[in-house]
């Protein structure tokens, strides 16, 4: 359930910030599909191919697409009645994996559940080098909505694989983490299962505790990425 804040174009009109909305959700989709992908793919490479066989192993978004978390909660956060709050209840549908399929079962589980978010870091570089060519190459303006909109492309998948990493069940970290514990901690850590997991999540989104952490790593990065932005920008010097 990925923490996400969609900050409408600075300087923009009314009918501009229903675009970026509209692009926003777009994005969402797209890099949300991108890191279920990397998930089915990394499990396909490593000897498992439950991913493949329900038709998952695809950058089609339709189906990863969870109504509920993919579809309604964002847009009702965009569009509905909870627009201007941050977007803190989104996500894609699961990618399954068999464990047993696997060559190394907790190494590879590690490196499938690292795949995804490492699809939105690529993503990001992505995003990054569309950027210099929109702004250097073709000569577009920073401010432009085009020009923020790559912006929000670049913030969303950091976003992504930062929430993605933390180290509480379901999200992906916890396996990361997992795979570098003693085995009988590493046990132990696993027994928290999804729905502790969340609850802690939820706990935590509710404190106000799930956006400082995010604030804290997303910031510093935010930092070192805008050093690969023309002219240099800090990612998130504002609105998060």
């Amino acid at each position: 359930m990925p923490a996400i804040f969609f900050e409408p174009a600075r300087y923009a009109a009314m009918d501009e910030i229903t675009i970026s909305k509209i692009v926003f959700f777009v994005l969402l989709l797209i890099s949300l599909s991108f890191h279920e992908y990397g998930h089915a793919w990394s499990a396909k490479q490593l000897g498992d191919d439950t991913a493949e066989r329900l038709g998952r192993l695809s950058l089609n978004p339709i189906v990863h697409i969870d109504l509920v978390f993919t579809v309604i909660m964002p847009l009702l956060m965009l569009f509905g009645p909870l627009a201007g709050t941050p977007i803190g209840i989104c996500a894609a549908k699961p990618v399954p994996v068999n464990p047993f399929n696997l060559r190394k079962p907790t190494r590879d589980m590690m490196l499938t559940s690292a795949a995804g978010p490492a699809m939105n870091v690529v993503l990001a570089f992505f995003f990054t080098a569309a950027y210099w060519f929109h702004v250097e190459v073709r000569g577009i303006a920073w401010d432009k909505l085009s020009s923020l909109m790559i912006i929000q492309a670049i913030q969303l998948n950091l976003q992504l694989a930062v929430f993605n990493m933390l180290p509480i069940p379901p999200l992906d970290g916890h396996r990361v983490l997992g795979y570098f514990l003693p085995p009988r901690l590493r046990e132990a850590y696993y027994r928290i299962g999804a729905g502790g997991g969340i609850a802690i999540l939820l706990l935590l989104m509710w404190m106000g505790v799930l956006s400082q952490i995010q604030r804290q790593i997303l910031w510093p990065l935010g930092d070192l990425w805008g050093a690969l932005m023309p002219g240099g920008m800090s990612l998130f010097s504002y609105g998060y």
